[in-house]
């Protein structure tokens, strides 16, 4: 994975010390591994070509909550994402005219585009690609959520009587 979304939310974990809580706390994340999950594909969701394979995986352990995710595997479909996510220095391609992008800049989502690529050569140096930061915007996104359902979990163990503190 060259880039990567990562969200931690620090719990203690010594005062956790339920079974059920912990249920609780790992059906949390994976409420928010699916949020993740649906923010990375509508990055492509007009993509015709490119179809980029995310990963995204939850821990819990060491007293904290984490979800990570990001491209995963070495296709030329994952490039193409990490490139317009991160940005480049260089851009090597040409575009027909008009062309318009289909993606923007901290924007989860893709629209309709104008244009297409014409060809890739080596020779021609043409100013980079301006970075998207996706990831950035997937993580400050979904970095509230996780916290709001980390508090939850922790308020349904305690409403059931199967609570974290003993």
């Amino acid at each position: 994975m060259t880039t990567s979304i990562f969200i931690a939310r620090p719990i203690i974990s010594t005062a956790i010390t339920s079974r059920s809580t912990n249920a609780y706390l790992l059906n949390a994340l994976l409420k928010v591994k699916d949020s993740v999950e649906q923010d990375l594909r509508a990055t492509t969701a007009t993509w015709l070509r490119r179809h980029p394979t995310f990963r995204v995986y939850v821990r819990y352990a060491g007293g904290a909550a984490r979800v990570i995710g990001g491209t995963d595997g070495d296709t030329i479909d994952n490039k193409v994402w990490n490139w317009l996510d991160e940005g480049t220095t260089v851009r090597h391609a040409v575009m027909t005219n008009p062309f318009r992008p289909k993606t923007r800049y901290y924007h989860i989502g893709s629209m309709a585009g104008v244009g297409r690529l014409r060809f890739v050569s080596r020779k021609i140096n043409r100013p980079g690609i301006d970075a998207r930061e996706w990831s950035y915007a997937i993580m400050e996104k979904n970095e509230e959520l996780l916290f709001n359902e980390v508090i939850d979990a922790i308020d349904k163990s305690i409403l059931t009587g199967k609570g974290p503190f003993r």
